[in-house]
């Protein structure tokens, strides 16, 4: 049988920005810390965990805010 393949944000990728917003509120902490995903896509994957706070915009609008 032939699955799709269905684009997501993997597990890894939050996880690494969760640990890094992490940090830095751990060294930082009357900083703000505002987590930004850059992604191509805004589904996660079924094992990933939405980071709080977390900014996610797509590729595609970054490259149309460039060129604006």
């Amino acid at each position: 049988m032939f699955t799709r393949f269905k684009p997501c944000m993997a597990t890894g990728d939050t996880d690494q920005l969760y640990g890094s917003a992490q940090w830095n509120t751990d060294k930082i902490p009357e900083a703000s810390t505002v987590p930004v995903m850059l992604h191509p896509v805004d589904v996660l994957d079924g094992s990933a965990i939405p980071v709080p706070d977390m900014l996610n915009d797509h590729v595609s609008q970054v490259h149309r805010a460039k060129t604006a």
